[in-house]
């Protein structure tokens, strides 16, 4: 099975990159000069094996929140063997003791196997792959990573530039993590030039990186970006979430009053986002239960909004809080 095995070997670790620089200067250098060589008499702790045992840390870690919000990492060796999935049957938590708690997300049968995922969902299955190369050394074979269209989602789709309807998808995809591969119409068979894809992608990338959180411009990329990628295209998601954390934290503002067109923009975006998740990660999900929670908390700030305007009567405003209730889960 796939999974962050103990006896990794540091395969995907890159000598003078940011990782293995950060080692040897906080970790491997100090340990050597620290002399805890010489109380090891059947095993030559050199600089290699250090790094290695440091990779294989790294490679089978959780992330973990102290109390503090310092994110710490620890070591679970039950956990660090369940095999990864791009569309796991479970989710994890700490305690406040450090304790690893892994929750069925989904009705697991008996005869199942138990997955967990060691990758951000919401990326693309290129980037999941070569995350998961890098930091874990695994390589993903799951039903997500085979399907072009990634069980339906198109989170690496882009728009065919040939016929209207088409989307292009990657049929061989690189392991460079930057849309290398063969991509190919689902509809007309027209290819897309690997460079254009690749091109396209640290476009996006550098263009995020130019935005710092300004409004203005993150829907003006998504704007321009939506003439290339299919609208769940994980750049395209990106945006959309960048938008909707600057209008929570405009919404939250004590000295904001909001607006309807705030919030029927903070909707559109839930709307947009809360399908996708629900297909990467089904069943129950703190990622989803906090997208849903602030999609009903627009929904009842507009609903009030729109009874104080006088738009509908109290009748309608029921129904109308009811309505996405029942519709979004």
């Amino acid at each position: 099975e796939q999974c962050a095995a103990l006896s990794a070997t540091p395969g995907a670790t890159v000598v003078d990159s940011d990782a293995w620089q950060e080692q040897d200067v906080q970790v491997v250098t100090p340990l050597l000069q620290s002399g805890i060589a010489r109380a090891f008499k059947r095993v030559k702790v050199t600089h290699e094996l250090l790094h290695t045992l440091c990779w294989r840390i790294d490679a089978n870690a959780f992330e973990v929140t102290a109390s503090d919000s310092n994110t710490l990492k620890g070591v679970y060796v039950c956990g660090a063997q369940l095999p990864n999935k791009c569309v796991p049957n479970t989710v994890d938590t700490f305690d406040e003791s450090f304790r690893l708690i892994l929750y069925a997300s989904v009705r697991i049968p008996g005869c199942d196997i138990i997955y967990n995922t060691y990758t951000n969902l919401l990326m693309g299955t290129s980037q999941r792959q070569h995350e998961l190369r890098l930091t874990k050394g695994i390589e993903c074979t799951c039903a997500r990573c085979s399907d072009p269209l990634e069980l339906g989602t198109h989170m690496s789709s882009l728009k065919c530039p040939k016929c209207a309807n088409g989307f292009v998808v990657c049929l061989a995809p690189m392991r460079d993590g930057r849309g290398g591969g063969e991509w190919k119409c689902i509809n007309c068979a027209a290819t897309m030039v690997t460079d254009v894809v690749k091109q396209l992608l640290v476009e996006v990338g550098e263009a995020l990186l130019v935005a710092n959180t300004e409004l203005l411009a993150y829907e003006n990329l998504l704007a321009k970006y939506s003439a290339h990628f299919h609208q769940n295209h994980f750049v395209l998601v990106e945006i959309k979430q960048n938008i909707a954390c600057i209008l929570r934290a405009v919404l939250m503002n004590p000295m904001c009053i909001p607006g309807k067109d705030l919030l029927e923009r903070k909707l559109e975006l839930c709307e947009e986002i809360l399908p996708l998740v629900r297909a990467v990660l089904p069943g129950v999900s703190k990622l989803y239960g906090i997208a849903l929670y602030e999609y009903l908390l627009s929904y009842m700030e507009l609903a009030e909004l729109i009874f104080e305007d006088k738009e509908v009567d109290n009748g309608a405003l029921i129904f109308q809080v009811s309505l996405p209730i029942y519709s979004g889960c």
